[in-house]
């Protein structure tokens, strides 16, 4: 029993609420939240306090949300470099929720399905990035090599998550790679 069990248990309508009251906040479109609506990445940012059992879940889910919102609408700042590799980039967003998260074994997962929404959208971005001279670390032959063991990885560990998997496939995670 989770003492989150009514908000996991109506997760959509708690998500769009919080998609809803930030867009307002952000004075995002209509088109804009049903865009975010259809991103891994948003929904696992804002479920992930809770299934993680934190202190303030909800005030993580709004912060994460509000976060991710500003990475999307600063790619100047939040681009990918070659001083950060992508499993930090991809866990920063909910970095702040380990003190509080109760369930440590489910936050590694949130964490490690946040590595493989990032590794996704690196490889689905790889044309485009090439195109315009935007740097992906997936360029690079063996980095590339890396992360798809590493996402074989990844893949049957998160699949292992319960918690997890009730409310996020991982065919969803891996999508589109779509993280903002």
């Amino acid at each position: 029993m989770n003492r989150y069990d009514n908000i996991l248990d109506s997760f959509e309508v708690y998500f769009t609420k919080v998609l809803s009251d930030i867009g307002k906040e952000r004075s995002l479109s209509f088109e804009d939240i049903e865009r975010l609506k259809k991103s891994p990445a948003f929904r696992l940012v804002v479920l992930a306090p809770f299934i993680s059992d934190c202190d303030y879940a909800e005030m993580f889910a709004y912060a994460n949300t509000s976060t991710l919102i500003t990475a999307g609408k600063h790619p100047e700042v939040f681009n990918p470099t070659k001083d950060i590799s992508i499993e930090t980039r991809a866990t920063l967003i909910i970095e702040n929720i380990r003190n509080y998260a109760k369930d440590k074994k489910v936050y590694k997962c949130c964490q490690q399905a946040l590595i493989l929404i990032s590794i996704a959208d690196h490889k689905k971005d790889l044309d485009d990035d090439k195109r315009i001279n935007k740097f992906n670390p997936l360029f690079d032959e063996s980095i590339r090599k890396k992360y798809e063991t590493l996402s074989s990885k990844l893949c049957k560990e998160v699949s292992r998550c319960k918690k997890l998997t009730d409310l996020i496939s991982v065919e969803f995670i891996l999508s589109d790679g779509f993280w903002n």
